[in-house]
């Protein structure tokens, strides 16, 4: 019904699109909208709709009525802005549950917690950017904060450079041909300097962010192998960089990558014979 609705506005709106191919371009729109959401970015108005996507006002607001009539949008009354709606909750949470790395990783996540006392992570590529899918929260006072679900400049996190390390080299250009922001005064913004820092981290088996993205954070990436030898996912653990000194960044690196092994293993993954990569 919901994707009938949204044909019906695309044809109303889009004088150079009809039928299915409006259509498609309608439901293309509407899951834009809903990727406009984000922790920084959690309410969305008609006109930044319209204004971001390059569409009129009307097939904007006609889009956000279809996605807040099947739950996926909620308007608040008073501000007339858009949340989203326990709709997207609900995807989520299948999501999470048939996860096959998800699942295996939740509890080594965990022991990886203890074991550190730090956050730890599972992460993934989403496009150019990389995103947290699950964590588990330090035990210590002070906590770096981290969202799930936000996403992060590849270029900048240990996750994500780790990630594009065994990506396909045709990423890796696309994420420098999108121009390497630099967020400290340690980001990679040369992109030869990025090609060799890859090259280094597929070496080592593990990627370290040293207050690349933000001052005085430091974090820690090892890839999560699929029984196919494909790298999937990123575990790693973010700190206060006072936490992640050079005197204790070895025994840290040593976890996160026997933590990345064991979900891996779970996953189906053997190492090939005489492997050197960290951890296995």
């Amino acid at each position: 019904m919901g994707i009938q609705r949204l044909r019906d506005t695309s044809r109303v709106t889009d004088g150079d699109k009809s039928g299915s191919a409006g259509g498609l371009h309608s439901v293309a729109c509407a899951l834009d909208i809903l990727r406009m959401f984000s922790v920084d970015h959690p309410t969305l108005g008609i006109t930044e709709a319209a204004n971001h996507l390059h569409i009129a006002k009307s097939t904007a607001h006609r889009l956000m009525g279809t996605l807040m009539q099947a739950g996926f949008l909620y308007q608040n009354p008073r501000t007339r802005r858009y949340h989203l709606g326990i709709a997207v909750l609900g995807l989520s949470g299948i999501m999470t549950a048939d996860s096959d790395v998800w699942m295996a990783a939740a509890p080594y996540l965990t022991e990886l917690t203890m074991k550190t006392g730090e956050a730890s992570h599972l992460a993934v590529l989403d496009g150019l950017h990389v995103v947290y899918l699950h964590k588990v929260e330090s035990t210590h006072p002070v906590k770096i904060l981290t969202h799930l679900g936000r996403r992060n400049p590849s270029h900048a996190t240990s996750s994500g450079k780790l990630l594009l390390a065994y990506a396909d080299p045709r990423l890796v250009e696309e994420v420098v041909n999108h121009g390497l922001d630099q967020f400290t005064k340690t980001t990679i913004t040369d992109p030869a300097q990025l090609r060799m820092e890859l090259q280094d981290i597929r070496q080592k088996g593990f990627a370290v962010s040293h207050e690349e993205l933000r001052e005085q954070v430091t974090s820690i990436s090892a890839p999560v192998f699929n029984h196919h030898g494909r790298v999937v996912a990123a575990v790693n653990i973010v700190a206060p960089s006072s936490r992640l000194s050079p005197a204790n960044v070895e025994p840290r690196v040593r976890a996160v990558c026997t933590t990345a092994h064991q979900i891996a293993r779970d996953l189906g993954y053997r190492p090939p014979c005489g492997s050197t990569r960290s951890g296995e």
